[in-house]
């Protein structure tokens, strides 16, 4: 067993979410309260209307908050009551960032007195400078975003929140989804919100892509999240990845996403690990989640074949790359961090059939390419088939992780062409803490996942299921318990996991295999496959096997 003690706590899986509500807003005519004003940015006014939300009446003059009119269109006001009301939690978290939430329950009226009375509102509207999310997704718009004393307005009619018809009365449907946002645009760039120079590294001459990939993919999701600009080692990640490689043997995620789940890493410029990797997803082949991912956060690690010598897929003049031969493999991996549709088709060597590229970052610095970028068709024959997204990370104190799969994943296997297939592993507590969440790989789109735990030795009955859910993406999951599990020092605890699919070859292994060429130390009693009824220890299968899920407690 690997035992690591962290200073981490657990961080929630997002669910997909769709929320249908009705806004009606009854116009008493033309007239508008008297509060008006233009300036030399826009001209708004209050209009004199009734406001019906979720079933109860109120009128828009009475609110300290109330609908206003910027040039001529309806702009909400994103209080925290009016939020609750339609269901959703609105997080004024600083001076950068408003976040918007679904919340569990909808359509209460949480409209109260202290929504009612003098008017709040002073001055005039502004552009809002703050970054606004929407289930963690940048909320963009055709029209501007405004602020005013305080609170931010947001159009009805052409944001991804509120989409309303504003002839007669306004019924507006709010769909909040995050498996894909609502607007993809044309042409997108991570940049576009950071200086590229704070993320731009050169591997020189070593053969350490991945790692530069992967630490680049690690910085630009918590920019994204937080505004925060690290630097973290690929010279800590390569002496420290848990299988044996060098500066010149190469790399891929796998390796450097289990560095990072083992809480070994990243380290940054001053020494410090401050996150650990809690999820990732892999997306194959789906170029609307692809562009959805790198927007969501910040950017996807992807792999071409690489040859700059190569004329016939390098275009060193208009920075374009385009690899149409399955005969030329995947040598070089790489972040993507936006796209553009518009991306005219004859810049490449070799002309794809349709317009448009990813915008591509590299690790050879920003003398290399376009100030280190570069562009790849969607058609390139490598670029969409493995691409991985850091989608969660956890900051914070007091956790240790149990697990066997030190290397981590090397296949998916079955039992008895069993469905579901179960795996269960058993470990001894350190120390007198809490099983807060159990770690689970999938390998295949919308798997159910059941989690179980208990107290003791395993003795092979799994009891009732602590929670069940669908996982919408293939990779790495921590699915938090419902009640924390309280476990006793030097104690055994064992956890569980239910994978169910459309095939049986669902449970993560971590084995000796075909082409492995380092050791592998899985022990017998400790990882169990099954069928629901028959348990068999994994070594019987797979001479040092184990089984790859994770429990996380917190002390």
């Amino acid at each position: 067993m690997k035992l690591k003690h962290l200073s981490r706590k657990q961080t929630n899986i997002k669910f997909c979410v769709l929320i249908i509500l009705v806004i009606t807003l009854s116009l008493f005519g033309s007239n508008m309260q008297s509060y008006s004003a233009t300036t030399s940015q826009v001209s708004f006014r209050i209009p004199q209307i009734n406001i019906t939300l979720v079933g109860k009446t109120y009128n828009n003059s009475e609110l300290k908050y109330p609908i206003l009119l910027i040039n001529e269109q309806i702009y909400f006001p994103l209080t925290w009551e009016m939020a609750q009301t339609l269901g959703f939690d609105v997080n004024y978290t600083d001076d950068s960032e408003v976040i918007i939430k679904k919340r569990t329950s909808i359509g209460a009226d949480m409209i109260s007195s202290n929504s009612i009375g003098n008017l709040a509102l002073a001055g005039s509207p502004i552009l809002e400078d703050r970054s606004v999310r929407v289930q963690g997704y940048p909320l963009y718009s055709e029209l501007p975003i405004y602020h005013l004393s305080g609170v931010t307005y947001v159009a009805i009619e052409h944001t991804p929140v509120l989409n309303a018809d504003l002839t007669g009365n306004i019924e507006n449907t709010i769909g909040i989804s995050p498996d894909q946002p609502v607007f993809l645009p044309l042409v997108y760039n991570t940049y576009n919100k950071f200086q590229p120079t704070d993320f731009l590294r050169d591997q020189g001459s070593a053969s350490t892509c991945w790692a530069f990939a992967a630490n680049t993919l690690f910085e630009l999701a918590i920019a994204s999240r937080t505004g925060k600009i690290y630097d973290f080692s690929e010279d800590h990640l390569i002496a420290n990845a848990p299988v044996p490689v060098s500066p010149i043997s190469g790399g891929n995620f796998n390796i450097s996403s289990t560095y990072f789940l083992n809480g070994i890493g990243p380290i940054d410029a001053l020494g410090n690990q401050n996150y650990r990797l809690t999820g990732y997803s892999e997306v194959n082949n789906d170029l609307q989640k692809i562009k959805s991912n790198i927007m969501k956060y910040g950017a996807v690690l992807s792999s071409i074949y690489l040859n700059e010598s190569d004329t016939s897929v390098y275009n060193s003049g208009s920075f374009s790359y385009y690899n149409s031969s399955e005969g030329k493999p995947r040598t070089h991996e790489l972040v993507m961090v936006g796209w553009d549709d518009t991306y005219d088709k004859s810049n490449f060597q070799v002309k794809p059939s349709r317009n448009g590229a990813f915008i591509a970052q590299n690790s050879f610095g920003n003398s290399w390419g376009s100030n280190g970028f570069f562009y790849i068709s969607y058609e390139d024959v490598h670029i969409t088939d493995y691409t991985y997204a850091i989608t969660d990370y956890t900051s914070s104190i007091n956790t240790s992780l149990y697990y066997y799969d030190e290397t981590g994943v090397t296949h998916f296997d079955a039992y008895e062409e069993s469905i579901p297939v179960f795996g269960v592993n058993q470990f001894t507590a350190e120390s007198s803490s809490k099983l807060i969440s159990i770690g689970v790989y999938t390998t295949e789109l919308n798997e159910v996942i059941s989690i179980y735990a208990g107290n003791g030795i395993f003795n092979r009955a799994l009891g009732n299921e602590l929670r069940t859910m669908t996982i919408k993406d293939k990779g790495y999951h921590e699915i938090p318990l419902p009640i924390p599990l309280t476990l006793v020092s030097k104690k055994g605890f064992w956890i569980a996991a239910r994978f169910e699919g459309s095939q049986s070859f669902l449970v993560p292994i971590e084995a000796p295999y075909p082409g492995i060429d380092y050791t592998i130390k899985g022990l017998p009693g400790k990882s169990f496959i099954s069928n629901g009824k028959t348990f068999e220890d994994i070594t019987q299968i797979w001479q040092q096997g184990s089984i790859a899920i994770r429990a996380v407690t917190q002390y």
